[in-house]
């Protein structure tokens, strides 16, 4: 389609706009229309329909399609996104499948504070995109803001997070959505270096287990299998689901 974008079908139908420059993503999505399988399956059977939700790092808009697909026309979904090249598109793919209705699209990362920072990222590896980064091919400044800030009525069911070691700090900006919703959903990516880099992981695992969550890993077959608190500190780069409730 000319300018670095090229359109492919995701294998339960949707119509996605992805970035022919990546390396990454975009190969996997070109040639067989999925990405990260797993995760998105549990995304579906733990994001109940009419809900509210948030996604963090939405990219060029997979597990966006997904979510907004299960929530319906009298859910809502904001969706954060920081890269300029991936919010274009994240744009055009939810405008393609009719899903301007339900989702709020936010041009800026989500943060623990209001303000500025660094984001970076290498075009030919666009899902690595982050904030605070260093010596990058891109660099440029971003808006923030705080998941408290969003204007939102009631509790959230489902908060989905990919943000290259960042979870903690969005999590933090979001401690009076996540008081106030009891059943919700936390679902991250894991990684103990990246995360490492911005808060103390230990203390981190702690502040959540006195919020009540319990804590499971997401299995390639998409089972979840539950991980003690005290062994959180020590798991591979992976996705985990938090949940103050026990989950199958």
């Amino acid at each position: 389609m000319g300018e670095g974008v090229a359109v492919t079908l995701k294998h339960d139908g949707h119509k996605m706009l992805i970035y022919t420059k990546d390396y990454g993503l975009s190969p996997h999505l070109a040639l067989f229309g999925e990405w990260e399988r797993a995760i998105e399956e549990v995304v579906k059977r733990l994001l109940p329909e009419k809900s509210t939700a948030i996604e963090v790092g939405s990219k060029m808009g997979y597990h966006t399609l997904s979510m907004a697909a299960k929530i319906g026309t009298e859910g809502t979904l904001y969706c954060f996104e920081a890269n300029p090249e991936m919010f274009r598109l994240l744009n055009w793919t939810i405008e393609l499948n009719g899903y301007k209705d339900r989702i709020q699209l936010k041009e800026c990362a989500a943060l623990d504070k209001e303000g500025l920072v660094e984001f970076g990222y290498d075009p030919t590896a666009v899902g690595g995109g982050h904030v605070n980064a260093v010596n990058q091919p891109v660099m440029l400044q971003v808006k923030t803001v705080t998941l408290d800030s969003l204007d939102i009525q009631g509790p959230v069911a489902m908060i989905r997070i990919d943000a290259e070691g960042a979870e903690p700090l969005i999590i933090k900006g979001a401690k009076d959505i996540i008081r106030r919703s009891d059943d919700i959903k936390l679902i991250c990516e894991w990684s103990i270096d990246m995360m490492k880099q911005n808060i103390d992981v230990t203390e981190y695992v702690n502040s959540l287990n006195s919020m009540g969550f319990k804590f499971w890993r997401i299995n390639h077959d998409s089972n979840l299998i539950s991980v003690p608190p005290s062994e959180m500190i020590a798991l591979p780069h992976c996705e985990i689901v938090m949940c103050r409730r026990a989950l199958t």
